[in-house]
């Protein structure tokens, strides 16, 4: 079994020595951490950092729910070790991971619209009112179609 997650790089980027080409690739535990990491040099900042986790926590997730048997499922656990703490169960991940699995296909993601704007000497991100009402129907949709 290959461990790693895969992801589709917007833009070709070099960071703490390692080199993210465009395109799809294939990172594995420190190349991943870096590719979450890097915000600096992202023209989008923290939206383009934000969108690079979203893309390696939806590869975990698709991994974890197209594992085939509890005995992959324990490897992926002892691989993942001490890099990861949680106070769920076995049968609780057990359970996330099959809840999860049907879900998997449709999951879609929404950002938030806004700009940075420095206050009083602390970085924060502006939502205008017809940003946050859009935001508050697109909640009350999903939660109405959750029920």
């Amino acid at each position: 079994m290959e461990y790693g997650v895969q992801v589709n790089n917007q833009a070709a980027f070099v960071y703490e020595g390692e080199s993210f080409d465009k395109g799809t690739l294939h990172l594995k535990g420190d190349e991943a951490l870096k590719y979450c990491r890097m915000r600096y040099d992202d023209p989008r900042g923290d939206l383009g950092r934000n969108s690079r986790q979203r893309a390696v926590i939806q590869s975990v997730m698709q991994n974890a729910a197209s594992l085939t048997g509890v005995t992959h499922f324990h490897s992926l656990l002892n691989t993942l070790g001490n890099s990861v703490r949680t106070n769920m169960t076995f049968e609780e991940m057990k359970k996330l991971v099959a809840n999860y699995k049907p879900q998997n296909e449709s999951l879609t993601t929404t950002e938030i619209s806004g700009k940075g704007e420095m206050i009083g000497g602390i970085w924060y991100y502006q939502v205008d009112a017809a940003e946050r009402t859009r935001i508050h129907n697109r909640l009350k949709e999903q939660l109405i179609q959750a029920n």
